[in-house]
């Protein structure tokens, strides 16, 4: 549609690493500038790249996962989909900081949880009744944490076994201050949106822009929720949805 538009820019955010490339390459070749937001694809042909470092975001989420457990402990990774850049990348930096960090935690399972709160849920009900259970989830997408947040509250575990996740909507702010989720790791949309439409207008003026531009998350929980920090990132990113 934007090729057949004959827009000047166009800006992206894929939700596969190789469907859209035949066509971006297309318009990429009759001179339309582009920018991709929040996830990565398997080519060279956009001008600029925005998005949280989600490498770092998966490092952070490790990091905290290993303080809250001293180090030792059981993990469930709560995966998205297969060829999903963003995801990938998080998953790979929690992954590696456990390794490296944080020798003595052992991921049990990794599982794809799926792209929905009912694919998620029936995954972590299922891992969640084993025995031992895990001593905490780290879900990498808001429909991976939405699924564990459910299947916890229905098995009355959502105060035995830590939940870190990942976005944030009303339910996981109002589970995270019920205390019954452990944290969350926020991203910033409303600067990614931003900083992307300003380096598309930026390229259709012939300006420079780089080629990879990262916006930082954040780790949110109940002890920090309230701090001036917390509330200015929250209040630029709503409105809150469920």
């Amino acid at each position: 549609y934007g090729i057949r538009q004959n827009f000047n820019a166009i800006v992206l955010a894929p939700n596969h690493v190789a469907l859209p490339v035949p066509v971006l390459k297309t318009a990429k070749a009759q001179g339309i500038s582009l920018v991709l937001m929040d996830s990565n694809i398997n080519c060279d042909c956009h001008d600029s790249f925005i998005a949280s470092d989600n490498y770092k975001a998966g490092q952070k989420a490790a990091r905290y996962a290993a303080s809250l457990l001293r180090g030792g402990g059981r993990l469930v990774l709560a995966r998205h989909l297969e060829n999903h850049a963003s995801t990938h990348e998080r998953e790979r930096g929690f992954l590696e900081t456990i390794a490296s960090e944080a020798p003595h935690m052992t991921v049990v399972a990794d599982p794809y949880a799926g792209s929905s709160v009912g694919s998620a849920y029936r995954i972590i009900t299922n891992l969640i009744a084993d025995s031992p259970p895990p001593d905490a989830i780290v879900a990498v997408g808001e429909e991976a944490t939405l699924g564990s947040l459910r299947a916890l509250k229905e098995k009355g575990l959502e105060r035995k076994i830590k939940l870190i996740g990942f976005d944030f909507n009303t339910t996981i702010r109002n589970a995270i201050l019920n205390h019954e989720m452990t944290a969350t790791i926020m991203q910033n949309p409303y600067q990614m949106g931003y900083r992307g439409v300003k380096a598309a207008r930026d390229l259709i003026q012939g300006k420079t822009v780089a080629a990879r531009i990262h916006t930082d998350t954040t780790v949110i929980t109940a002890e920090n929720y309230p701090t001036a920090e917390v509330q200015n990132i929250i209040e630029s990113n709503t409105p809150l949805t469920e």
